[in-house]
C-alpha cells in the first residue's frame, strides 16, 4: 500500500514539473521565469497533477434557509461546505490582545444580546489582523488552552467562532475541541502561551507583545482604558504598555479638570480622545465605547460607569462601521436621508437595475433612518435640544451610549413609521428599510419594540416583515436579495462619509 501511494505521489510530482518547465519560455530578461496567475493561467495542467477533490457535503434549499435566518437560527460551522470532508486535520487560529485583560469584566455585563453585539462590533472595527494570529491545528490550540486554564481556572478569553459568534468566556468552558474549528481565540498577553520562535507553546508565562497597533501610523484603530480614579476623584485615560515583563494598562490624569468632576464616562472619553489626538497628530474619533466596570452612584439611585475600554479611528470618511462613529456637526435624520436617497439612485443607475428594483432601492434609502427621531434614540446619541431641535442621524463628538437605547432598533421604527403614515407599501422597499443593518431576517428581537406604538401594533408589524422575507427570498433568491440589503447598506454608508453623489470619480 505504502509503494503504491508513493508511486501515485510521484507520478503527480513527475506531471506537476514537467507542465512547469513549459514556463520557461516566459523567461524574463534578467533569467527569471514568469510564474504570475497570468502565465499559470496560460497552461493546462493534467488531472494527475492534482489530488482527488475532497468529498462536499450536500448543500439543499432547506439548509440555505436555515442559514438566511441570520436573527434566529444558531450560526453553523460552514467549514465542510467549504473545504470539504478532507483528511487535514482543522486550524484555529490565536492572537494576543490588551482588550482582553479585561474580557472578564466585559463578560458580566447583564445583558447577554446587547454584549455579544458589542463584542461583535469591537472585532468589526478592530479585526484580528494576519500579522498578530498565530495558525495551529485546532486539536493543539485546545490542549493548550486547557494547559493555560490549569495555571488559572478563571482565565477568559474572547472567542470569535466559525460561525461568526463573538464571546468572552473561560477557558475551561471549551469542553470540546471541535468549537475551536476555525475560530480565533483571543487571548490577555499576560497569559503567555508563545515562545521565542513564536510558535504555541501553553507553558510558557512570558507575557506576549500585542502588536495591533504596530503598522503604518493611522491605519489601525486606537483602544485606550478611561476610568475613574475615585480616591483622588479624577478620571484618567490608560494606554497599553507592553515595552517590558509587566505589560499593564498605564493611566494619567486627564487635563482640564479643575473643579469638574461630575464627567460621565462619554465626556472623560472624548477629553481622553483629544488628548491622544494632540500626542499623535492624529484626529481620533470615538468609534465604540465598551463599559467594564459599573458602581452605585452618590445617591444610591442608579449604577454608574467608572470603567470603559475607548475604541477610536483616525479614517474617519473610510470606514464601513459609520453607524458607531462620531461627528462634529451630526448630519439630520432629514438630510441624512435624502443624501442616502440620491446615493441609491446613483448606485441603480450604474448597475443598470431594473425600474422597480431601483424604484424600491431609492424609496427604501429615503425612508431608512426615521426610527432615530425617538427621544430613546437622542438620548443614546446626547442630542440634549431633542425635540426642539431636529433629530440626529449620528452621534455627536460625545459618542453614543447603546446601552441607552434598551435594545431598540431603528430600522423597526422607520418600518413602522413608513407604513403607518402610508408613505411605502412597496415590499421590496420595506424590506430593505427593515434589514439594512442585518435584522429582520426574519424577525426583530423581543427588545427592538418602538415605545412610540403600541405593542400590538410593533407585534404585527414584525411578524409582516417576517412573512415578507420569506416571500422575497423566493422570488429574488437567497444571494439576489441579500445583494440588494448590502446596496442599501452601501448608500447608507456613502452618505454617512457625506460623500457628494454629483462629484466625478
Amino acid at each position: 500500500m505504502y509503494k503504491k501511494q508513493r508511486k501515485k505521489k510521484e507520478a503527480e510530482g513527475s506531471s506537476t514539473t514537467l507542465v512547469l518547465k513549459t514556463l520557461e519560455k516566459y523567461k524574463a530578461t534578467d533569467g527569471l521565469i514568469d510564474v504570475s496567475p497570468l502565465a499559470l493561467s496560460s497552461i493546462q495542467f493534467p488531472p494527475q497533477a492534482f489530488d482527488a477533490s475532497p468529498a462536499a457535503l450536500q448543500l439543499d434549499a432547506l439548509t440555505i434557509d436555515r442559514w438566511s435566518a441570520t436573527t434566529i437560527a444558531r450560526r453553523e460551522n460552514i467549514s465542510a461546505y467549504l473545504h470539504g470532508l478532507t483528511g487535514e486535520p482543522p486550524e484555529a487560529f490565536v492572537a494576543w490582545r490588551a482588550e482582553v485583560e479585561l474580557a472578564e469584566a466585559v463578560s458580566k455585563m447583564s445583558n447577554e444580546a446587547d454584549k455579544a453585539e458589542a463584542l461583535e462590533q469591537w472585532f468589526e472595527i478592530a479585526p484580528i489582523r494576519s500579522h498578530e494570529r498565530l495558525r495551529e491545528s485546532a486539536s493543539n490550540v485546545y490542549h493548550a488552552l486547557q494547559e493555560i486554564a490549569k495555571r488559572d481556572k478563571n482565565r477568559h478569553a474572547i472567542f470569535i467562532f466559525a460561525n461568526g459568534k463573538v464571546e468572552a468566556k473561560r477557558l475551561a468552558d471549551i469542553s470540546n475541541e471541535s468549537e475551536l474549528y476555525y475560530a480565533t481565540v483571543v487571548l490577555p498577553p499576560s497569559c503567555g502561551g508563545l515562545d521565542t520562535q513564536g510558535l504555541l507553546k501553553p507553558e510558557s508565562t512570558t507575557p506576549v507583545p500585542d502588536v495591533l497597533e504596530k503598522v503604518k501610523a493611522g491605519s489601525a484603530p486606537v483602544r485606550c482604558l478611561v476610568r475613574w480614579d475615585a480616591e483622588r476623584e479624577v478620571w484618567q485615560v490608560g494606554r497599553w504598555n507592553n515595552a517590558n515583563e509587566k505589560a499593564e494598562w498605564i493611566c494619567e490624569d486627564l487635563p482640564d479638570q479643575t473643579d469638574e468632576t461630575s464627567w460621565e464616562v462619554d465626556e472623560a472619553a472624548e477629553r481622553a480622545l483629544r488628548k491622544l489626538s494632540e500626542a499623535s497628530g492624529n484626529n481620533l474619533r470615538l468609534a465604540l465605547l465598551l463599559p467594564t466596570r459599573y458602581e452605585a452612584s452618590q445617591q444610591g439611585e442608579d449604577w454608574v460607569c467608572h470603567e470603559a475600554l475607548v475604541l477610536a479611528v483616525s479614517d474617519f470618511g473610510r470606514s464601513q462601521q459609520v453607524e458607531t462613529l462620531a461627528y462634529d456637526q451630526p448630519p439630520t435624520v432629514d438630510d441624512h436621508c435624502a443624501l442616502a436617497e440620491q446615493w441609491a439612485e446613483v448606485l441603480a443607475r450604474k448597475l443598470g437595475l431594473p425600474d422597480e428594483v431601483a424604484r424600491a432601492l431609492k424609496v427604501g434609502a429615503k425612508h431608512h433612518d426615521p426610527g432615530k427621531a425617538r427621544r430613546i434614540w437622542q438620548r443614546a446619541v446626547f442630542n440634549t435640544g431633542f425635540p426642539q431641535q431636529p433629530a440626529w442621524a449620528k452621534a455627536g463628538r460625545r459618542g453614543m451610549d447603546a446601552r441607552r437605547l434598551r435594545g431598540y432598533r431603528h430600522e423597526l421604527g422607520s418600518l413602522i413609521e413608513a407604513q403607518e403614515k402610508g408613505e411605502v407599501s412597496d415590499d421590496l422597499a420595506l424590506h430593505l428599510i427593515a434589514a439594512h443593518h442585518g435584522w429582520s431576517r426574519p424577525l426583530f428581537r423581543e427588545s427592538a419594540l418602538d415605545d412610540e406604538y403600541d405593542e400590538e401594533v410593533n407585534r404585527q408589524y414584525i411578524l409582516e416583515a417576517a412573512l415578507r422575507f420569506e416571500r422575497l427570498q423566493r422570488q429574488y433568491g437567497w444571494w439576489a436579495l441579500a445583494w440588494l440589503e448590502g446596496l442599501i447598506h452601501i448608500a447608507d454608508v456613502l452618505a454617512s462619509n457625506e460623500r457628494d453623489p454629483n462629484m466625478e470619480g
